[in-house]
């Protein structure tokens, strides 16, 4: 009798349990804008990208994120860092200073090298003067492209394809002209890495717009080819 009262106070017991919500770990979740870094498949075969489920950013869960860790900008070379960012995926451990290198650089136009901004205190190069630099440090079964002119729909088709995107921005962050590594969104906001603030960051997709339309809608990525005969060089809009 003892023990038939025993197991009877024990499944009562259990089942209270269930409907309080007082299984493990359950007790005291709150959301959160933490990203958490658990690795989901790649909705690309062709590149190495690595997506990120995530509870939040910016209050809302992501639709794509990559797992690519913020790089630390030097002074001058935003353009360099997020483009080292943008290639982790496909050229795993490349750095700034090695993309800075690959740069042309000389005259004063940034459509044709990396060059000073008047008066003199800036460097800046814009996404068409990048192509043949991006297309020598990737393996040849891929090739960069120049997206300036596209709209955001184009940037989030890239980064469902599983290719981030570096963007120029202007008047952001306090700074006349900034590039950062646009890695995901979600249904109102943009997800980017900030080389200058080093850290990941979000944005209404309306606000990132406007300071990406200031900058002319500049943008560069990179798609897989398939072989190395298909890969090109010298065109501003990868074709």
């Amino acid at each position: 009798m003892k023990k038939r009262a025993l197991v009877w106070l024990l499944a009562a017991a259990l089942a209270a349990c269930a409907v309080s919500g007082c299984a493990p770990g359950a007790a005291g979740v709150t959301a959160t804008t933490e990203v958490v870094t658990t690795t989901t498949a790649d909705p690309n075969p062709h590149s190495t990208a690595g997506t990120a489920a995530a509870t939040e950013v910016g209050g809302e869960t992501p639709i794509v994120l990559f797992d690519i860790p913020v790089m630390q900008q030097g002074p001058v070379d935003c353009e360099a860092t997020a483009i080292a960012m943008m290639l982790q995926p496909v050229v795993p451990g490349l750095t700034r200073d090695e993309v800075s290198a690959a740069f042309p650089t000389g005259g004063r136009d940034p459509n044709k090298a990396y060059t000073l901004i008047p008066p003199n205190t800036s460097h800046t190069i814009n996404p068409v003067a990048c192509v043949d630099a991006i297309n020598g440090l990737m393996p040849a079964a891929f090739r960069a492209m120049d997206m300036t002119g596209c709209d955001i729909d184009a940037v989030k088709a890239q980064l469902d394809k599983g290719y981030p995107v570096a963007v120029w921005m202007a008047n952001f962050d306090g700074l006349y002209t900034h590039t950062i590594t646009v890695i995901g969104y979600s249904a109102s906001r943009i997800i980017y890495n900030d080389p200058y603030l080093n850290q990941l960051n979000s944005q209404l997709t309306d606000r990132f717009v406007g300071f990406w339309k200031a900058h002319k809608f500049m943008a560069l990525s990179y798609e897989w080819v398939g072989s190395a005969t298909g890969a090109t060089t010298g065109s501003g809009n990868g074709t």
